[in-house]
Formats: C-alpha cells, sequence, structure tokens
C-alpha cells in the first residue's frame, strides 16, 4: 500500500466511518435490548412473587379468627358419677374474642386424646334478655364479628380419666359452624377438692385409737 497516495487515505477514511457506524448501531440495539428485558422481565418477577409462599425470614400472619384466655377460678376438674358409672367431669370457661368480619357459633368441645360420654357447650348471649341487663347462656348463641363473649363447656368422662389432686393440662378442641377447629393448647384445670395438708393429716382422728 502506498501510504502516499492520496486515494489510499480515502478508502481507509470510508472504511473507518463504515466501522464507526456499525459499532454505533450495535451500542444502540444493546440499550434496547436492555430496557426490553428490564420492562419484560418484571412481570414474570411479579407472577412468580405472587405463586411463591412467604419467605423463610418472614413470620406468616396470625389467622385465628378466635381467641380465647381461660378463666382460671371457672376452670376445673372433679370426680363424678352418673348411676353406678364412676367417672370425671371438666368444666371450664373463656373469654372468647371473635376478631374475624363473620358471626361465628360455637357448637362443640372436646378434649384431645379423651371422649367425652356428655357434652355441653353454651356461648353467652350477645342481646340482654330482660330488663335487668342479664345476658343467658345458650348453646346457638353466636359470637358476634369483633365482640368478645363467653363460652363455658362441662364435660363428663367414664371410666374417670383424672384422679389424686394434680391439675388437669390437655388441649381443648372447639368446633364452629362452618366446620372450623380452635385448638386451645395447654387448658388447665385445677381440681375441685385441695389436696390435703399436714394439718388435716393431723386433726383427722387415728383408727387404731378406737379399736
Amino acid at each position: 500500500m502506498d501510504w502516499f497516495d492520496p486515494e489510499a487515505w480515502k478508502v481507509l477514511a470510508a472504511l473507518a466511518e463504515h466501522w464507526q457506524k456499525i459499532a454505533g448501531a450495535i451500542v444502540a440495539i444493546g440499550g434496547a435490548l436492555g430496557i426490553v428485558l428490564k420492562w419484560g422481565l418484571a412481570p414474570i418477577r411479579w407472577l412468580a412473587a405472587k405463586f411463591r409462599g412467604p419467605r423463610a425470614c418472614e413470620p406468616s400472619p396470625d389467622v385465628r379468627p378466635l381467641r380465647f384466655v381461660l378463666n382460671d377460678g371457672h376452670s376445673f376438674w372433679g370426680p363424678a358419677g352418673s348411676g353406678d358409672q364412676a367417672g370425671t367431669q371438666v368444666a371450664g370457661q373463656w373469654d372468647v374474642t371473635n376478631v374475624s368480619d363473620r358471626d361465628v357459633v360455637i357448637l362443640g368441645a372436646r378434649l384431645a386424646n379423651h371422649s367425652a360420654q356428655t357434652t355441653l357447650v353454651a356461648t353467652k348471649s350477645p342481646v340482654v334478655s330482660d330488663r335487668f341487663g342479664v345476658r343467658t347462656f345458650g348453646s346457638r348463641n353466636p359470637i358476634p364479628a369483633h365482640r368478645m363473649s363467653e363460652i363455658m363447656i362441662t364435660l363428663f368422662f367414664s371410666p374417670p380419666i383424672c384422679d389424686g389432686y394434680a391439675p388437669l393440662i390437655a388441649d381443648v378442641i372447639f368446633t364452629d359452624n362452618y366446620e372450623g377447629q380452635h385448638v386451645v393448647r395447654q387448658a388447665r384445670f385445677r381440681p375441685i377438692r385441695p389436696a390435703p395438708t399436714n394439718v388435716d393429716a393431723k386433726s383427722s382422728p387415728d383408727p387404731a385409737a378406737h379399736g
């Protein structure tokens, strides 16, 4: 190549201009492709976030519609009988708050791992029944949405499920009118009769003294 020939320089200049245009086109195409990928993947990422579950580090929301608080003073167990059948009676009472948007009726209750012969469940009425402001208990009374009410249960078991003077600790499972189940963990029922003390033992008569 003759570097002193003007025509040769014209060819080189034309070739350089041609490659400059190609490089500019590549840059423009790359930028457009990046925009397409950025906005094109956004709907895909949105759909993926909708279908995948919550992350392990995110706490799951508490979706319990009913919240139970045990009334210790009205929850107990004691020996009971039906005819010639010895058994155990378990009674409990809870203040229950309905945090859902619909009324709920509690229709049944049971202790986990125990089968009761008879079961009574009653909920305090949300309306007063007389001019004295009394609200009665009934088996079909609802717990209104966003309100608190009281629930009482009485269960009879035969043969007995408790003896001695220790408290009964058991899971209680409530069933509502929507076939939903509400589990109250480790409810504590005190014995209706207190354990004997040393004073009681000393004051009891000695059978041998009257022999």
